[in-house]
């Protein structure tokens, strides 16, 4: 056995914490990662629930209780978008764009509109500033061209009449990441459906971003944009892995399953993580007070958290009166990723969470609160919660639009 680990003021591991990790077996994982990478897992398609039933299937050859459940989501699909030049100083004729889930659809025509530039912060979810802007910014009847990526300033742009908007992505890669645009969190009701956008929200690369802003700057710029989205109820499943231990209390272990094309960092290497943590924590189910429950969300990236949305609603008494702590695996094992500063946790796991990545990574960090995303899916039932990403590179080799750039 490898003898505890230890470095220097940080306390080394019990001999059963050791034995636990010692148990770990990566070839294991990164065959389910393999798996997992192998197809498109886009929720409501037949690759999700191939994932879904590969899950539940390799847990159960383990002797571990799974439960699948299915239901309806309301999941949104980008199809196409484009941007045509109408008018402006040396731009093309066309800029590469794409669409939003959950954005609207265009008529055949299109939209067409004079562009307005209107300057935004580039966290996608703390930027509180740029609603205010866009509301003297004189954007009715307009297009709305921002760096600004948050749903607030989208849902702004159309209350004070612009006619479509468009995300200058602030980080300086060529792809275009995918994204959704609707507010609602989970199944839409009669009171949230009408919060869903109205206009078309289309993305487009810093550098298209920044050679609008300089057609601007020579005179009026009018594009016409199209946007083609497929919204409406999709039948998926939820696998969730149960190893119960000596009382009825028990710690949520999550992560999302479905994925944008063939992603490997968000999330297939957290669904590895997460059965790995089910077997390891089954084959010592004798030593644990408390239960673990490994839940893999469907409806993350095309229903804004459809999966986790629908279990906290389902199963709302069981997690208020018995779960002491979701823990959220998302995007782990990133290529070069060595910082956990700082460590995403609510205030009341927030002194176990900086303690814990003492213990484990010897690293002194900082807290943050949870963000409105990440399948943040459980405070409402008092559920603290711990991590919503892992580690991430170090500063100045991170792209701006989350912890997997640049893996």
């Amino acid at each position: 056995m490898k003898p505890p680990v230890a470095r220097a003021g940080v306390p080394a591991l019990s001999k059963e914490e050791q034995q636990m990790l010692d148990t770990i077996a990566p070839d294991r994982m990164w065959r389910d990662l393999e798996f997992l990478c192998g197809f498109d897992r886009a929720s409501g398609t037949e690759g999700e629930r191939r994932a879904m039933d590969y899950i539940a299937e390799r847990l159960r050859a383990d002797g571990i209780a799974v439960d699948v459940s299915a239901f309806d989501a309301y999941l949104s699909y980008p199809i196409a978008g484009s941007i045509t030049v109408v008018a402006g100083h040396g731009l093309p004729a066309e800029i590469k764009a794409k669409t939003r889930a959950f954005s609207a659809n265009t008529p055949a025509e299109g939209v067409t509109g004079d562009v307005v530039y209107v300057p935004g912060g580039t966290d996608l979810f703390r930027d509180t500033e740029t609603h205010r802007r866009l509301a003297g910014a004189g954007i009715a009847g307009k297009i709305v061209l921002s760096e600004a990526g948050s749903r607030r300033n989208m849902q702004a742009a159309q209350e004070f009449g612009a006619v479509a908007y468009v995300h200058a992505w602030p980080s300086e890669e060529d792809a275009i990441h995918e994204g959704i645009v609707s507010p609602v969190w989970g199944a839409p009701t009669p009171g949230t459906a009408a919060a869903f956008p109205r206009i078309p929200i289309l993305s487009i690369t810093k550098k298209s971003g920044d050679a609008l802003r300089a057609a601007l700057d020579q005179g009026p710029v009018t594009l016409r944009v199209h946007s083609r989205t497929e919204t409406g109820w999709r039948r998926v499943t939820l696998p969730v892995a149960s190893v119960p231990g000596q009382t009825a209390e028990f710690v949520l272990f999550s992560g999302h399953v479905d994925s944008w094309h063939l992603g490997a960092t968000d999330n297939a290497s957290g669904n590895a993580v997460t059965m790995e943590a089910a077997r390891v924590f089954h084959a010592h189910r004798h030593r644990l007070r408390r239960g673990i429950r490994c839940a893999f969300w469907p409806g993350h990236s095309t229903g804004r958290y459809a999966g986790s949305s629908w279990y906290a609603d389902q199963h709302w008494h069981d997690l208020y009166q018995h779960c002491v702590l979701h823990i959220n695996c998302d995007s782990p094992g990133v290529l070069g990723a060595t910082e956990y500063d700082p460590v995403t946790a609510t205030a009341d796991a927030a002194e176990f969470a900086v303690g814990l990545i003492k213990e484990v990574a010897g690293q002194d960090v900082g807290w943050e609160r949870p963000v409105r995303a990440g399948d943040q899916s459980f405070w409402g039932t008092g559920v603290p919660s711990l991590l919503m990403g892992s580690s991430v590179r170090p500063k100045g080799q991170r792209w701006a639009v989350g912890g997997s750039g640049l893996g």
